[in-house]
Parts: structure tokens; C-alpha cells; sequence
């Protein structure tokens, strides 16, 4: 994952957390929540250096060396769990070894934190046994959880936690901050869209190279029928499928606001505009609305862990019999106003 060194959008959190320290009323343990890619680790990172900042800067560029070392995460008295996101769960284990070391005085600091990443992978456990420590923390301790989904901590966890929400970034200004800040001229709308508002996302679609995957996906459904391109084309992997699906969905929607008349600008794909315009053309609006659901129902599907090659087939089987269903529509009300 490709993250940036700037928080962008996140002025509620900023506001909040920068009020706490003035007047001097930080919470204990912060639970800092939100979507992949919105910046949970660099605020957490933040916090951390505002309470240790040997200038007393809060939330901005210091050079100081307590800020330095935080920032090369080296510093003693600053402990990060769970940054390894390959680990599957936080156990028990993981959390006593944690109890030991808030245990202890801060060794250059003013203040000891700790801050786990992925918080929704504690264990049961695990969970139960930093319950005791979420309660009484050693007053120059702070902990920070950072976690996507609320739902997935404990309820006795979730209740000794103050929550900072990080929002997504508005689609136009994610636009905006891409090409502005990052200088992505390319594809811009797509990664925007394909992040659901993370800037670390599209970031990291970027670095992985999406945009050679969308093109690669657009010509392929462009250029074939349905039947022939769900069954020549699209991959195996479940993962993948859901990804192909995903681009060619945003295609789709795109070719309805095509039919609606909307101003090429906001299309997803705008430079590939005159491909999608192309193919929108031999649709029917009522074509494209029945697509659209086909396509978002095989994803919902895919959670479910459906049998991969029954969904496409019948993806092909069903895509296929919406463009006959209402070409044949069609001639039936073309021949009756003849008849007429």
C-alpha cells in the first residue's frame, strides 16, 4: 500500500484531536476510525509526535528530534502492533507483552503510545485481556486503535474508546488533489472513483499499475459480445473476477449517464469517452439499467462464496438474454406499428 506523508480532508479529526491537547483533556485510548487509504496511520503517527514534540507543534511539520524519531518509527517510548497486515489476528500473546511495556516509564518521552493497527483482528482473547488496560492506563500512556469497521470490536472494547472519524474525500476533490498534489493526469477520474474517496487507494492503484488493467478490461467488453467475453476473457480468481466487474459496472454506468444526457466531463472513464459512447450507442437505456444490476448482484455474490464458473456463466447466460430479450421487444413493437 502506497500511502502519502500529507493528510488531506481530515480537518474534523484535526480539529478535534488539536483541541483535546490545548485544553489538555486527552482521552486515555482513541479509536481512530475509517476506510483503507484515508490516512488512520499518519494521524495516529501525528498524535503521537504532538504529545512527545519537543517544540510543542501540534500536527505540522517539526524537525525536532523526539518528531524525527517518531517519524522513522524509532522511537522508544512510541510502539506500534499489528503494522505486519499479513498477520491474520492480535493475540493474546501479543497484547500481556504490550502490558509489560506500558508497564514501564517513559524512557525520553513526556508521554508513552500505543498504537494497533488493524484493531478488528484482536482475538476474543486478546480483546478481554487489554480490557483491564484500556481501563486503568498508566497516566502518561495513550493507546490509539485504528480499525475500518467499527462493528467488528467488542461492544466492552468499543465502549472505553473515544472514536475520531476519518471521512472519504469528495470525488471531485480527490480528483482535484490527484492531479494537483500528486500530478496524475491520466486516468484520474477512474482512480478517484475506483478509491471510493481513499487517497491512499488511489494512490496505490496507481503504483499497481490499474490503469493498464482497466484499459486491458475496456477493449476486451467493448469489442466482444457478452457470451464470448465471459468466457474467454475474464479470469478465475475470485479477486480478480470481482475487480473486472467493478471496472466494467463503472463502464456501464457510464454508458447510462451517456443515454441521460449528462456532460461528458463527469463521465468515470473520460479519456476513453469515445469508446464508451460507441458501445452506449447499440444499447437501449433499459439495456444498460439491467446490466448495471447484473453486474453489481454477481459481486454481491461473489461475498458469498458462490461457485466461480457458475457465476459466469451465468453472467454470459443472462447478460445475453437481456440484449435479446429486448431486441426481440423491439421488433415485436416495430412490426405491430407496421401492422397498424
Amino acid at each position: 500500500m502506497f500511502y502519502s506523508h500529507k493528510l488531506f480532508g481530515q480537518e474534523m479529526a484535526l480539529t478535534l484531536l488539536q483541541r483535546a491537547l490545548t485544553g489538555e483533556h486527552v482521552a486515555h485510548a482513541y479509536l481512530f476510525s475509517g476506510r483503507e487509504g484515508v490516512g488512520k496511520k499518519l494521524l495516529a503517527q501525528q498524535f503521537a509526535q504532538s504529545l512527545n514534540c519537543e517544540k510543542g507543534v501540534s500536527f505540522s511539520e517539526c524537525s525536532c528530534e523526539s518528531c524525527r524519531k517518531i517519524r522513522e518509527d524509532i522511537h522508544p517510548d512510541v510502539k506500534w502492533i499489528g503494522l505486519d497486515e499479513e498477520l491474520r489476528s492480535i493475540k493474546i500473546e501479543d497484547i500481556r507483552l504490550l502490558q509489560s511495556w506500558v508497564a514501564l516509564r517513559p524512557f525520553e518521552g513526556r508521554k508513552k503510545v500505543v498504537i494497533i493497527n488493524g484493531a478488528e483482528r484482536l482475538t476474543i482473547e486478546a480483546a478481554n485481556a487489554f480490557l483491564k488496560t484500556l481501563e486503568e492506563p498508566p497516566g502518561n500512556t495513550h493507546i490509539v486503535l485504528l480499525i475500518e469497521h467499527v462493528f467488528r470490536l467488542p461492544d466492552t472494547v468499543l465502549s472505553r474508546l473515544v472514536e475520531i472519524r476519518l471521512l472519504p474525500l469528495p470525488f471531485e476533490r480527490l480528483c482535484t488533489i490527484l492531479n494537483s498534489e500528486f500530478h496524475i493526469t491520466e486516468g484520474t477520474r477512474y482512480l478517484a472513483y475506483q478509491a471510493q474517496g481513499s487517497i491512499g487507494l488511489a494512490l496505490h492503484y496507481k503504483e499497481e499499475d490499474f490503469l493498464t488493467i482497466r484499459n486491458t478490461v475496456i477493449d476486451s467488453f467493448l469489442k466482444q459480445d457478452l457470451i464470448e467475453y465471459f468466457f474467454s476473457s475474464m479470469p478465475t480468481a475470485v479477486s480478480e473476477i470481482d475487480t473486472f466487474l467493478y471496472i466494467i459496472g463503472s463502464v456501464v454506468h457510464d454508458m447510462l449517464l451517456i443515454k441521460t444526457g449528462v456532460d461528458h466531463s463527469l463521465l468515470i472513464h473520460q479519456d476513453r469517452t469515445a469508446d464508451v459512447v460507441s458501445r452506449a450507442e447499440l444499447l437501449t437505456r433499459e439495456q444498460i439499467v439491467q446490466l448495471i444490476t447484473l453486474f453489481e448482484d454477481a459481486r454481491q455474490s461473489l461475498k458469498q462464496n458462490v461457485n466461480t464458473k457458475l457465476l459466469l456463466l451465468h453472467l454470459a447466460a443472462h447478460g445475453d438474454l437481456i440484449l435479446k430479450k429486448i431486441n426481440n421487444q423491439k421488433q415485436t413493437a416495430n412490426a405491430l406499428r407496421y401492422a397498424m
